[in-house]
């Protein structure tokens, strides 16, 4: 057996966490919680000893995040007009550690008067912002127009993420407008949050100060309500296909705006030459779905998308609204005319279409038109979720059993083939009907957002998944029965619903049924 020499072999014993290189031990700090509770953890590492509050303060990388909501209206002048001076001191001490390296903001205001200069002057003042985030807990269009309409230079070239936060304001004519494409030419991400898009007003307004606002935007994420009205769809459908029209590297688009299912809505005539129109970068995309939302996707084709998420706009679960979703033209259809398009499309770049994830967990549809829509993508998708709730319109058992009779009967052709398919090794049967699939998810009750969950991981229940969704489907209900047992005197439905799942998630990994 080889011996080494002593120098060989020497190794300085470390007795001590302080004798680790100041690299290490900093390195060791980013892996901590350091962030939690508004970066109060950071500040109970800094008070420790000497040595790691010198590390920590001569460590860039720990000061280029904050987090601040001001409770009080910020004034300027009168008793508090002293705390728009200390929040800009404060500010300038905690990023004055992170050196030239680029910075991020989340800024909460309860109240502020229309401008406010002192803090104008500090958001324009040469700070290189990465990411900023503007929550107003009251409507306050005019001090964030203000603040990025305030220089007559571009003072946020690094700016790469926008997001404003403005859940109880609404957005009228000309009360918003806003020249990112020159205050922020570099911006990639955008959020708006808003309580509800007045009365014959766009959205794209905000944009109206700008020639080409969005040329480089990759992410457009949009909450808000459309305001009761004529041409509310519309409208709508006009943002698409602007958002498609003018964002050529648009990769994740999410597009939340509530609105009622009752009228009809046709493509508008500037966009309807252009249909279907060809969008080279989209990869993600999440619709509110109403009838312009199926205009929509017979209209486009997107060669690199991978993941369409219908979601439903509402927090709350309408019954109403319910039976009238079922009321909205066909998604099999509007899927089908996406896939064609996508495909086609996808043959003039010289690339493969392969939609691989479909969301539908809180979107209702009738007994035909959701098998149809699974068959429009059964072969290609790797993610799939469905809204599997039991209601009068429909049983989600005989949804199963229909896929169960499609992989029968495509066993029953297979044999009666000539068997060059299995001297070739392709799959027959029940393992064509999803052969990417790798998680499904059957969700079982919108409100208390029950589910089940098979994943490839989970061999034993994915393989009878693969075998017959129906005898998955039935292990389902024998485990929700088992669990309803369990818990016979629960008031709640929400706290049984919720005491359920952490009990079966807890028994069963990977949420297999």
């Amino acid at each position: 057996m080889s011996s080494c020499n002593d120098e060989d072999a020497e190794v300085t014993a470390i007795t001590h966490i302080n004798q680790l290189p100041n690299e290490i031990l900093a390195h060791a700090f980013s892996e901590s919680d350091y962030e939690k509770d508004n970066f109060s953890a950071l500040l109970s590492l800094a008070c420790v000893c000497k040595h790691w509050r010198n590390i920590l303060w001569s460590s860039p990388r720990f000061w280029t995040s904050q987090t601040c909501s001001i409770p009080v209206k910020l004034k300027n002048s009168g008793p508090h007009s002293s705390l728009l001076r200390q929040l800009c001191s404060h500010f300038e001490r905690w990023y004055g550690r992170a050196g030239d390296v680029p910075r991020d903001l989340s800024l909460s205001l309860e109240k502020t008067c229309r401008r406010t200069p002192i803090l104008y002057t500090y958001f324009a003042g040469g700070t290189r912002w990465r990411n900023l985030t503007f929550t107003f807990n009251e409507p306050n269009w005019p001090w964030l127009e203000g603040l990025i309409c305030n220089s007559h230079k571009p003072y946020w070239p690094d700016l790469a993420t926008l997001k404003i936060i403005a859940p109880s304001s609404t957005l009228t004519p000309r009360c918003l407008e806003l020249p990112l494409a020159y205050t922020a030419p570099n911006l990639k991400h955008l959020k708006i949050r808003i309580f509800e898009i007045g009365f014959e007003t766009s959205i794209t307004s905000i944009f109206s100060a700008s020639p080409n606002p969005c040329a480089n935007l990759t992410t457009f994420d949009f909450e808000g309500a459309l305001s009761a009205g004529r041409h509310a769809e519309s409208r709508s459908l006009s943002l698409c296909m602007h958002l498609l029209l003018t964002a050529p590297r648009l990769e994740i688009f999410r597009m939340l705006d509530g609105q009622g299912l009752s009228d009809d809505v046709a493509m508008p005539e500037q966009y309807a030459r252009s249909v279907p129109f060809k969008h080279e970068a989209l990869r993600e995309l999440t619709l509110h779905r109403n009838k312009h939302t199926t205009t929509f996707l017979r209209s486009i084709g997107l060669p690199r998308l991978e993941m369409l998420d219908l979601a439903d706009y509402s927090t709350e679960y309408d019954w109403w609204a319910a039976g009238e979703e079922l009321r909205l033209p066909s998604l099999t259809n509007a899927l089908e005319l996406l896939v064609f398009n996508s495909r086609r499309a996808a043959m003039g770049i010289g690339a493969s279409f392969a939609l691989k994830r479909l969301i539908l967990k809180s979107i209702l549809l009738g007994a035909e038109d959701r098998y149809g829509t699974v068959m429009v993508v059964r072969e290609m998708v790797e993610e799939l979720t469905l809204d599997c709730s039991p209601c009068a319109w429909h049983e989600p058992s005989e949804f199963f059993a229909r896929l169960d009779k499609w992989a029968a009967s495509s066993t029953n052709n297979a044999n009666k083939g000539t068997g060059e398919a299995e001297k070739e090794g392709e799959q027959a049967g029940p393992m064509a009907l999803f052969p990417n699939i790798n998680i499904f998810t059957a969700v079982t009750n919108r409100k208390s957002r029950l589910s089940f969950t098979v994943a490839r991981e989970d061999q034993v229940t994915y393989a009878t998944f693969r075998v017959s969704p129906l005898a998955w489907w039935r292990d389902c209900q024998l485990a929700l029965d088992e669990a309803e047992a369990q818990y016979p005197d629960s008031d709640d439905p929400e706290e049984y619903y919720n005491e359920w799942d952490e009990d079966f998630d807890g028994d069963q990994d990977d949420g297999g049924g």
